[in-house]
């Protein structure tokens, strides 16, 4: 063999592919394709299966209490509704459990009483001259429906604890854009003895039309009620040292030469005058914990939502056992900063 041949022989030979070999490449690559296909399919299906099925933590409805008390109340007033999954995609978080319900409430080491439902208000009802509401005492309530739930909380009434009370008189002047206002202070002084205390503080005005029937009677219309901007002074506060908390409110109306609002005067179809009243209030609460955290992450919730966007999600406070809502306890006390009528 000469080095010709030999060179031949240990060359490796190029492979060449005919038509029917290309037919059986094709083919593998669609087995191939078809498989991983397959097994993607199998997955999906799989996957779907699994989260149509599955049961998200909270999914469930749950019974929403709503309650404050306060030994200043004549009506002690229960909402209950039944909360409404996020996933059931719906414009409303809540939805009425009507009369089904049983809602009791008691004091502390005695016995429930179960409060009636009112059909025209859609809530469950006590008057306190059944169930009578004081300060330094513990309550409860429980609530079941005929599905099994069973919800229950607890609240105390704190003592009205706060001296040095002062207000100034209305000052009147005008706004930057030229409008009457008046505008007057108040401060208050936390007193307990130890311990948090938690307050909430505020102005409003009553505005009453007394109706003059013409023959010597008057009919009181209204009362129409104007919550007044408060700005200086934070609202809604924790105390633990015993401190002295000042605030000023302004109220936009229509001040005099003679510093009185201007009447407000109509005549009736009949020509019986209407003469217009105008009050202004300062109140002062004192609450248990539930009240404010309640409140105070209520108040979170719409600042930091909106204007922060790089803010920590706001959990709603809640003390319902075995569902949502809240149930709080407070002592309030109005104070009446000035009547202007004519």
């Amino acid at each position: 063999m000469n080095r010709q041949n030999i060179s031949a022989l240990l060359k490796k030979p190029e492979k060449k592919f005919t038509s029917n070999s290309g037919c059986e490449k094709g083919s593998v690559v669609i087995l191939i394709f078809l498989f991983v296909t397959m097994g993607f399919t199998s997955c999906r299906d799989f996957f779907v299966s699994e989260v149509e099925n599955i049961k998200f933590p909270g999914s469930e409805s749950q019974l929403v209490v709503n309650i404050f008390i306060s030994p200043q109340d004549s009506v002690i007033r229960v909402f209950v509704e039944r909360s409404i999954p996020y996933v059931r995609k719906s414009n409303v978080a809540t939805e009425p459990v009507g009369n089904t319900a049983r809602v009791y409430i008691a004091a502390e080491n005695t016995d429930y009483l179960q409060l009636s439902y009112d059909f025209d208000y859609k809530h469950y009802r006590i008057s306190t001259r059944d169930f009578p509401v004081v300060e330094n005492k513990k309550y409860r309530i429980r609530i079941e429906t005929p599905k099994g739930e069973f919800a229950r909380a607890e609240c105390i009434i704190p003592a009205f604890r706060i001296s040095d009370f002062e207000f100034s008189d209305l000052v009147y002047q005008q706004d930057q854009w030229g409008n009457n206002m008046a505008q007057f202070d108040w401060k208050f002084r936390a007193n307990a003895a130890s311990g948090s205390q938690f307050f909430r503080t505020g102005a409003y005005n009553v505005h009453y039309d007394v109706f003059s029937d013409g023959k010597g009677g008057k009919t009181i219309i209204g009362p129409q009620i104007m919550e007044l901007w408060v700005d200086k002074g934070i609202t809604l506060f924790a105390d633990e040292k015993r401190g002295t908390y000042s605030f000023r409110a302004q109220y936009h109306g229509n001040p005099g030469s003679n510093k009185t609002f201007s009447a407000r005067l109509a005549s009736s179809n009949e020509g019986n005058s209407i003469v217009s009243v105008d009050s202004i209030f300062v109140y002062v609460i004192e609450s248990d914990m539930n009240y404010y955290r309640y409140h105070k992450s209520i108040n979170d919730y719409f600042y930091y939502g909106d204007d922060f966007p790089f803010s920590e999600s706001v959990h709603i406070f809640t003390n319902i056992e075995g569902g949502l809502g809240i149930f709080g306890g407070y002592n309030i006390r109005r104070y009446l900063i000035s009547t202007i009528s004519k």
